[in-house]
C-alpha cells in the first residue's frame, strides 16, 4: 500500500469513527508487518500533555520499526489575518475541524483538513480550503522526535516500559484486517 493510498483509507475510516462517536480523540494509525493495524486513541489536556502523548507516539513507531503513519485529531482552524498570531482556539472566528496527517520515512506526507459542522440531530464533515495543514504537519513529526537507528533492542525495551507500552494500554488497539 502507498502513502496516499493509506492516506486515503486512513481519512475514510477517521470519518467513520467521528460520524458514530462525534469525537475524535488525537489517533496514532500505522500498518503493522502482519498486516494489522495499529491505532492509539489518547486525549490530552495541555500542552504539555499534548507533546507527552506525541512522544509517546513517536516512542511507538520507534519500538514497532513503523515506516508509515497517520495522525488524526479534532483542532481548530481559522485564516490569517494581519497582525500578530493568535492561536485558533483562543479566536472567536475558530472553525472545529479533523486533521489527518500521513508520513512515511521517505519524507512523503499528505493533510486533509475537514470542517466539522454540527447541528442538533447530526454532524457534517466537509473538505476544508483552508491552507493552515503545513503549520501541523511541522508540529508533529513524529518520526523526528525518536532516532531509532542509534536505540538498541535494550533501549527500545526501557522506552516502552516507560510508556507503559509492555502491557498494552486501553487507548493501544491492534485491528485485525481482513
Amino acid at each position: 500500500m502507498t502513502t496516499k493510498e493509506f492516506h486515503t483509507f486512513i481519512t475514510i475510516l477517521v470519518k467513520k469513527i467521528f460520524q458514530e462517536s462525534k469525537i475524535l480523540p488525537a489517533s496514532l494509525f500505522a500498518p503493522l508487518p502482519n498486516g494489522n493495524l495499529l491505532h492509539c486513541a489518547k486525549g490530552f489536556e495541555n500542552n504539555d500533555d499534548k507533546q507527552s502523548t506525541l512522544n509517546m507516539y513517536a516512542t511507538i513507531l520507534a519500538v514497532q520499526q513503523i515506516q508509515m503513519y497517520s495522525f488524526a485529531s479534532e483542532a481548530w482552524m481559522a485564516r490569517e489575518n494581519p497582525g500578530p498570531f493568535v492561536a485558533p482556539s483562543q479566536r472567536s472566528d475558530r472553525q472545529e475541524c479533523l486533521f489527518i496527517l500521513t508520513c512515511d520515512k521517505q519524507n512523503n506526507h499528505y493533510h486533509t483538513m475537514l470542517k466539522v459542522e454540527r447541528t442538533p440531530d447530526k454532524v457534517q464533515l466537509i473538505q476544508s480550503d483552508t491552507e493552515i495543514a503545513d503549520r501541523f504537519d511541522d508540529r508533529i513529526k513524529l518520526f523526528d522526535r525518536v532516532d531509532n537507528s542509534k536505540l538498541t533492542k535494550h533501549d527500545l525495551k526501557k522506552i516502552a516500559k516507560e510508556y507503559e507500552l509492555l502491557e498494552k494500554p486501553s487507548w493501544y488497539n491492534e485491528i485485525i484486517m481482513e
